[in-house]
């Protein structure tokens, strides 16, 4: 992808974002009181997601010998943040690397450990929410489908790509030169799992102080804000919904409400964290302009 289809690319994630933002009416939102010391303890905690989130990605380009600059790699990461709400849901993926392949940096090592990040990314998430699973015997019945799930991810991590047919599509339409496929081992999972757990647990702290700033006077347990990486990791896995738009915020309704919160509430939860992490991402995305211009 040359620098101008790169710069397209942005363009058009742009739009999508905001096509989301204009067909989703927030208006019904109602918050009747709102703690401001959670709510910034919260922004806290999300916005420090988002950056140990770039980091992760450092690290697991350094643990791969790609040698790139920290500021480099975090103007990829943000962005292509948006690529996200492309349908398809590999845009995001290919974009950073893509990005990192205009700094001399290989194309198909980048793109395929770009994968690979996001794999794990996804497994880090729903292992972190399987507590929200066990807590509660609404979702318990459940947890079977999921813990299944989990282990054909982490499966997924060790298969050679060279296996998975549309990766091999994707790479002869993107780059014409031979492929050296990567192949993930032990070794890297235990490098680079410490900074997905670490951006997740941030991810999930600061839901907790969302829910706290929401219901100041009540208090629904880290059980609660473990559904959030579960919703949100299981919505990336739907990808014919950009962004995972609709499944996270049902799998964060349907959540809530198994641990007593009621429907309305429940509903006005999911919408304000579709805003609140979408100014997450507007802020990593903010950082890599500065990161690439200054």
């Amino acid at each position: 992808m040359s620098k101008k289809y790169f710069s397209i690319f942005i363009i058009i994630s742009l739009l999508f974002v905001i096509i989301f933002l204009t067909k989703n009416n927030y208006s019904t939102i109602n918050i009747n009181k709102i703690n401001f010391t959670y709510l910034f303890l919260s922004l806290f905690f999300l916005f420090n997601g988002f950056i140990f989130n770039g980091v992760s990605w450092y690290l697991v380009l350094r643990s791969e010998k790609i040698k790139v600059f920290f500021k480099t790699a975090m103007t990829s990461h943000g962005f292509s943040i948006f690529g996200k709400y492309i349908p398809g849901k590999i845009w995001s993926v290919i974009g950073r690397a893509s990005f990192l392949s205009h700094e001399n940096a290989s194309f198909s090592a980048t793109v395929q450990l770009s994968f690979y990040a996001q794999i794990l990314s996804i497994w880090t998430g729903i292992g972190l929410g399987l507590p929200a699973l066990f807590s509660n015997p609404i979702f318990f019945k459940y947890s079977i489908f999921v813990i299944i799930l989990w282990i054909l991810i982490l499966l997924c991590l060790f298969l050679p790509l060279n296996k998975i047919n549309f990766l091999n599509i994707l790479f002869s339409k993107l780059n014409k030169t031979n492929i050296d496929f990567i192949k993930m081992d032990l070794k890297f999972f235990l490098k680079n799992i410490p900074s997905f757990i670490f951006f997740w647990s941030c991810w999930t702290i600061a839901f907790y102080f969302l829910l706290k700033a929401l219901f100041p006077m009540q208090d629904f347990g880290l059980s609660a804000s473990a559904i959030f990486p579960l919703s949100a990791s299981l919505g990336i896995i739907a990808f014919i919904f950009p962004g995972g738009i609709g499944i996270r915020e049902g799998l964060l309704v349907g959540g809530l409400t198994a641990i007593g919160m009621g429907i309305n509430d429940a509903i006005m939860v999911s919408l304000v964290a579709r805003i609140w992490f979408f100014i997450g991402e507007f802020f990593i995305f903010f950082m890599a302009l500065i990161c690439k211009y200054l």
